[in-house]
């Protein structure tokens, strides 16, 4: 599968309810060029989306560690990330490549959704399409310190 990469995507994008739900929910946040921060977003608004749900932590330049990862996620991979570096719990084989995605949302603080497959074990040869949604918190309204992300899966 070619990965497509939508930066700053519009709804018609999105092919999945659930991300589409939360984009929309994101976007009721951000305003007038502000970013939402992670105290905006109440889990009880999204209830029916936590099990795709994740939370990203900026710990450094180009470092990124999961800080929630949805049990449907966690169902449909086969571990559970969270606490996990991203680019060392990224099971493609080539983290780079959305390494450039993270990078992005970070720099111009805009969505990105990716629609791709990759392996998620190595003694699996069969990948995994899916849909990812990644979005832009930030504490101070300015600077990304979170990424709020949403993944859906093509069986």
């Amino acid at each position: 599968m070619e990965t497509q990469v939508f930066k700053d995507p519009d709804e018609s994008a999105m092919g999945s309810a659930i991300l589409l739900r939360l984009l929309r929910y994101w976007r009721r946040f951000a305003d007038h060029g502000r970013l939402p921060s992670r105290t905006d977003i109440a889990p009880a608004d999204m209830i029916p989306l936590l099990p795709w749900l994740l939370l990203v932590d900026v710990v450094g330049p180009d470092s990124y560690r999961y800080r929630l990862v949805g049990t449907g996620i966690v169902e449909h991979v086969g571990f559970d990330a969270t606490g996990m570096d991203v680019g060392e719990a990224y099971p493609g084989a080539d983290w780079s490549t959305p390494a450039k995605d993270y990078r992005y949302v970070m720099q111009e603080r805009k969505p990105v959704l990716t629609i791709t497959s990759a392996l998620m074990a190595e003694d699996d040869p069969v990948p995994i399409n899916y849909r990812r949604l990644l979005l832009p918190l930030a504490r101070d309204g300015e600077n990304v310190d979170m990424f709020l992300g949403a993944v859906q899966f093509a069986d």
